[in-house]
């Protein structure tokens, strides 16, 4: 505003100079003082500045104007809902985001099967294959599900000895070192697992009881263990070990060498369940053939 005022009254100053050097080479004296005093009123009276209002382009609101406020007013900031000012937040998954159904908010902590599904359904069932590591032949599978605010976890393993096995979730999914070291610490459900601070076992799903034929199974319930949020364990390690947790050693329990490792991934729906124990229908066995009787023997002539 004050730059335009100059820039007016310095143009209007300048016109009157170049008028009056005009008008002194052809102009009177008597004339010449009529137009002096005419100058000085036109020095002394204010002008105003011809201020061009910048258009909006088409299809751009004018500057300063939200929707539903007049041109020039300021939104103000933490207002009612839906005004500028207001933060938005993201927080745990609903249970209709769990559930799968589209009309819920979708929180970016939600581990989903297909993410890019009309339909997303979220991950409630993960599971573990386990592999022998080097000079060891125990294999099985763990299975983690989700249930009230822990997971339940099923096991089935074979190829220990006889007696009690401790096991863990480990911070990451990898198995590929022979002796299943590279699966790195204990993951924490709650915590962190490289500086853990409780002196807790970190990581444990318990403890396994094989029989004498080296069989073990578990069905047990974890109750911090969870599929979602910045603490799920998709995508991390179960180990089993050759001994059973000291719980004076923490944060790893002592359990000693690794046994068998596998990484826990997203279990598909139709191989969660049980396999099926029906016995299959027997084979029909075909008939034996049969040889024809022999023909009867000629009767002796008499």
């Amino acid at each position: 505003m004050r730059k335009m005022l100059t820039f007016a009254s310095l143009l209007a100053v300048t016109t009157v100079a170049c008028a009056k050097d005009k008008q002194s080479s052809t102009m009177p004296a008597s004339a010449l003082e009529e137009s002096e005093e005419a100058e000085k009123e036109v020095a002394t009276t204010p002008t105003e500045p011809v201020i061009e209002e910048e258009q909006p382009m088409v299809g751009e609101e004018p500057r300063g104007t939200e929707p539903g406020t007049e041109p020039g007013t300021e939104p103000i900031a933490g207002g009612a809902e839906g005004e500028l000012g207001e933060e938005e937040t993201l927080g745990e998954p609903s249970s209709d985001v769990l559930a799968g159904r589209s009309g819920a908010m979708m929180s970016r902590d939600t581990v989903f099967v297909d993410p890019g599904a009309t339909e997303p359904m979220a991950v409630e069932e993960v599971v573990a294959v386990l592999a022998p590591t080097k000079g060891n032949k125990v294999k099985g599978t763990v299975r983690f599900r989700a249930v009230g605010d822990g997971l339940e976890v099923t096991t089935d393993v074979t190829g220990l000895k006889m007696g009690n096995h401790a096991f863990h979730v480990h911070v990451f999914g990898d198995c590929s070192s022979p002796d299943g070291e590279s699966a790195g610490e204990h993951f924490h459900f709650s915590g962190s697992s490289l500086a853990p601070t409780e002196k807790i076992i970190t990581g444990d799903l318990g403890e396994l009881t094989a029989d004498r034929t080296g069989k073990a199974t578990l069905t047990a319930n974890v109750p911090q263990a969870s599929l979602q949020g910045k603490f799920s364990i998709v995508g991390r390690a179960v180990v089993i070990h050759e001994k059973t947790n000291d719980p004076n050693q923490t944060p790893d329990g002592g359990a000693g060498k690794r046994l068998a490792c596998g990484v826990i991934g997203i279990a598909h729906e139709d191989t969660a369940s049980t396999p099926s124990t029906t016995t299959p229908p027997a084979t029909p066995t075909s008939p034996t053939p049969t040889t024809p009787p022999p023909p009867p023997a000629p009767s002796p002539k008499p």
